[in-house]
């Protein structure tokens, strides 16, 4: 019996990585393999079976490419703070958020969450609406100030207030 996932801690993995692998000894012959899954939430599989050697490459892509994300996006978060400090303009603050809860939204749904405290990972995971919400209300706040919605959207300014609003009941409801 082999248990992996978020339930288990990374040091009690059998390979180290944001990605489940399953060893399956080999043999000449068949081999029948049973798998259970227990969620709280939402599950969504996408099983391969194979060498380990045919998953290694797509994964080295995958993780260059998100390491690329990954690093623009905080590039884009300490220019933002440097333009904040200077200009003392709340829009550069709103974007700042906006822009870190997103790159913690998209490490929690890449799998690279697993290398963060194990409090933040499972307060994640019980929690999985809080940080797309965040997402949308520092969205919606930088949408407003930036734009200047008030004054030259007021139809689209008293649409995105209530908008905000039900976001944040999301958090709290969940």
């Amino acid at each position: 019996e082999l248990n992996t996932g978020y339930s288990q801690p990374l040091r009690e993995r059998s390979t180290i990585t944001n990605h489940l692998f399953f060893r399956i000894p080999a043999s000449a012959d068949t081999a029948d393999c049973y798998l259970r899954f227990v969620t709280n939430d939402r599950l969504q599989i996408n099983a391969n079976a194979g060498e380990l050697g045919q998953f290694i490459d797509s994964i080295q892509h995958e993780d260059m490419l998100n390491c690329f994300c990954f690093g623009l996006m905080w590039m884009m978060m300490i220019y933002n703070l440097f333009l904040y400090f200077t200009n003392r303009e709340k829009v550069y603050l709103f974007y700042v958020f906006y822009v870190f809860f997103s790159f913690q939204f998209i490490s929690f749904l890449t799998g690279y969450f697993i290398y963060y405290q194990r409090f933040i990972l499972l307060s994640a995971i019980q929690m999985t609406s809080f940080l797309p919400a965040l997402v949308g209300i520092f969205s919606i706040l930088f949408t407003m100030h930036f734009l200047n919605t008030r004054k030259n959207a007021p139809r689209i300014h008293k649409a995105l207030l209530p908008l905000a609003i039900l976001i944040s009941c999301t958090v709290l409801l969940n």
